[in-house]
C-alpha cells in the first residue's frame, strides 16, 4: 500500500547523503509535509545500500519559481516511523 520513488540522492562534502524529491505545483498549488515520504526513502536506501543520510530535501517547482525545503534526516525518519506504525495498527493488526 506504499508507492512512490525518490528523485535524487546527493552526496555532500562531509560524506553524508541527502535524499531529494521533486514536487510540481500549479500556480494555485499548496505545499504539504513531505517528511514521511523522505523518511521512507531514507530507511529503504539505508537498509538496501547502507547510506547514511543527514538531510531530506523537497524541491518545490512552480511556474516561475523553484524552492528547496530542507529537513534533518532524524525528522524525516521519525515522521515515517509514526506514519508506518499507524498504518500497521490499522491495516495489519495481526
Amino acid at each position: 500500500n506504499v508507492a512512490g520513488t525518490m528523485d535524487l540522492i546527493l552526496r555532500f562534502p562531509d560524506g553524508s547523503y541527502g535524499l531529494a524529491d521533486l514536487k510540481s505545483l500549479s500556480q494555485k498549488g499548496k505545499k504539504y509535509d513531505t517528511r514521511a515520504q523522505l523518511g521512507a526513502g531514507m530507511v529503504l536506501a539505508q537498509q538496501r545500500h547502507g547510506l547514511q543520510f543527514s538531510r531530506g530535501l523537497t524541491l518545490w517547482a512552480a511556474p516561475g519559481a523553484c524552492r528547496i525545503q530542507t529537513h534533518t534526516a532524524k525528522e524525516c525518519v521519525r515522521s515515517w516511523e509514526t506514519v508506518f506504525s499507524q498504518y500497521v495498527a490499522t491495516w495489519r493488526p495481526f
